[in-house]
């Protein structure tokens, strides 16, 4: 996925398109590009833009305005009017997906640990999923919960290495637990667990060109066409080499108010050339490139997928003492393939630091020789891991050390 975002405003008009032909203008700017599709940022569109969408071949974000207010009479019209907004546009087959909020606006308290919000942002995804089962659902740009489909990433860095940088550690199988990108904040809300979704840079780029004539906010700032194009190629780059990134969005379609970060003009001027974009993206992002990434993507979820199911056994074998609160008790270690993130959802990051640990104990472990006189030293270590918490010294290891 790569397109770009748009904020679906006009100089002459506002938030209300001048005209049909406004937004069609606007979407044949998108395929020009190279684009494949387009964020609709924090705006139900114009019915009128997704019929060209369909017509044109572009796919769209469909996303909501944010709610700013985290009061029940605040959440009751966003879940209301986020409703109104699916029954609308679910016909659409340029729709690929729905976004309830934007850097978790609608639930100020998150970053602070409220878990009202938390839970109301667990319900939009889930309404989101009941209304349309066939679309994915994600709140973006910060502290996601771990329903969501996607992980939306905003990052602003200003080179290509340092947008590597901040990826790099996900190619050794690392789960998503701090920040990432420019956030701010910890992507996961709640020290939640990251279930190997799909990562999106939902924001990146906006670049901003150094103009005696206009101020404005934008990030990198670049001196004229040529300087625009090798910045922007530079960060194409450092997305198509950084494995775990799957897509990314482009700020902005153009320049919104004293935003002035966009790829044209407030009133569509192109600042660099549409087919020049196209030709570097049909260069970086060719069939070729995804195809060598997907096969060294495969690889690497493998290993992320043999980490959690070693954790998974190790949480299943520790359900009769259940050392840890938050860990499911109960857990059918025969159903591990299906179950496997039933078993997980409830870890937090504490948890599995812990998990980590037990896991490397047990590895080192199962390569020492045995003490003399001490046959069951493998026993008594994985005992350790119910420090305290009563029942059966073995606590089933032995059952599962094979898999481990």
């Amino acid at each position: 996925l790569l397109g770009p975002l748009d904020q679906g405003y006009w100089p002459e008009s506002n938030l209300t398109p001048p005209s049909g032909e406004a937004l069609r203008r606007d979407v044949q700017w998108i395929k020009d590009c190279g684009f494949n599709t387009v964020r609709k940022h924090q705006k139900v569109e114009d019915p009128r833009f997704m019929y060209w969408a369909d017509k044109l071949g572009v796919m769209v974000w469909g996303e909501m305005a944010n709610a700013q207010s985290a009061t029940p009479r605040g959440q009751q019209r966003t879940l209301n009017e986020m409703k109104r907004a699916i029954e609308r546009d679910y016909n659409h087959p340029c729709i690929i997906t729905w976004v309830p909020e934007n850097e978790s606006f609608s639930g100020p308290g998150l970053k602070h640990g409220i878990k009202q919000q938390y839970t109301f942002q667990q319900e939009l995804i889930e309404e989101m999923h009941t209304l349309d089962p066939t679309r994915p659902a994600l709140p973006d740009g910060w502290l996601h919960n771990p329903e969501a489909d996607i992980i939306g990433i905003h990052d602003y860095a200003a080179t290509g290495d340092e947008l590597r940088q901040h990826y790099i550690d996900f190619e050794t199988g690392r789960s998503l637990e701090g920040n990432a990108g420019t956030s701010p904040y910890k992507i996961m809300a709640l020290e939640s667990l990251y279930r190997q979704q799909p990562i999106i840079l939902t924001e990146v780029g906006g670049f901003m060109y150094n103009s005696p004539e206009e101020s404005g906010m934008g990030y990198a700032t670049i001196n004229g066409t040529e300087d625009y194009l090798n910045k922007y190629e530079e960060i194409a780059q450092a997305i198509m080499d950084s494995t775990p990134i799957s897509g990314a969005i482009f700020t902005q379609a153009y320049h919104v108010e004293t935003e002035k970060n966009g790829f044209q003009t407030y009133d569509r001027q192109p600042l660099v050339p549409p087919e020049k974009i196209k030709a570097i993206n049909d260069r970086i992002f060719s069939k070729e490139n995804i195809r060598r990434d997907l096969k060294l993507r495969k690889h690497q979820m493998l290993v992320a997928a043999k980490v959690l199911r070693e954790k998974a056994l190790l949480v299943s074998s520790l359900r009769a003492s259940n050392p840890y609160p938050t860990v499911q008790a109960g857990l059918n270690p025969q159903a591990l393939d299906t179950d496997l993130m039933d078993i997980l959802l409830p870890c937090t990051i504490k948890d599995h630091h812990a998990l980590d640990e037990v896991l490397e104990n047990l590895k080192n472990t199962r390569n020492e020789p045995p003490a003399p006189g001490h046959h069951h030293n493998r026993h008594s270590r994985a005992s350790q891991l119910g420090k305290g918490g009563g029942g059966d010294k073995h606590s089933g290891i032995k059952r599962h050390s094979s898999h481990l």
